[in-house]
């Protein structure tokens, strides 16, 4: 698997996160991403598998019942890329009908390198998959896996949601590309692409479908 690391910037844009976080009138904050050192993605994942955790579950039951029909409904030459990616757990249920029909190159983004080799550890298994990682923010990330796209490929963007913080308006901006006031500054908007190019699931359209599936 490739791994393109974050730029060399990154010491730069902590600083100006945590100053931006610092500076805010009332609740103060800073950016959960900074958690997710190989100690932090370690302790999410046991996280998610305690009891009271049922996010990941609940989202793994909706995949496993809806991923031959999500793929059924995108025919032709896909290649599947994944804003957050963790583990990749979730994602073998959509990974591995994909592979049945064709040879599929999968683009986990993270900004994790641990979370990007568990990745790697966890589908490995699975026949006729490319697994290019991105070290990347979301944003980024999403830019150069575009550029990736052969001619005819379809792109199909996961953003499996597991935490409140990615619901919130300023979160959601950076997967979309819109431009909040706290966004940070000089960061690429995202490329327009056609419409149709580009496929999105998130788990909240899949809760949508089937709400009793919420249940732990």
């Amino acid at each position: 698997m490739l791994v393109y690391g974050i730029p060399s910037n990154a010491t730069y844009d902590f600083a100006a996160d945590v100053r931006a976080g610092l500076l805010r009138t009332g609740q103060k904050e800073l950016p959960s991403k900074y958690l997710y050192d190989d100690v932090g993605s370690a302790l999410f994942e046991v996280i998610s598998r305690l009891p009271e955790y049922g996010h990941t579950r609940a989202d793994e039951r909706l995949l496993r019942r809806y991923a031959d029909e999500i793929v059924e409904r995108l025919a032709g030459r896909v290649a599947v890329a994944e804003l957050g990616s963790g583990s990749g757990r979730k994602t073998r249920w959509l990974l591995e009908p994909f592979c049945r029909r064709q040879r599929t190159p999968y683009y986990p983004v993270e900004i994790s390198r641990s979370a990007l080799v568990m990745c790697e550890r966890e589908l490995s298994d699975i026949d006729a998959i490319s697994i290019v990682g991105l070290e990347r923010e979301y944003l980024d990330g999403r830019l150069e896996v575009t550029s990736y796209r052969k001619g005819g490929q379809r792109l199909f963007v996961l953003f499996l949601v597991q935490h409140d913080w990615e619901l919130r308006p300023s979160s959601r901006s950076e997967v979309s590309g819109s431009s909040p006031k706290h966004s940070s500054a000089g960061r690429r908007s995202p490329p327009r692409s056609g419409p149709g190019k580009i496929q999105r699931a998130t788990a909240r359209s899949l809760r949508r479908r089937t709400r009793r599936d919420r249940c732990v």
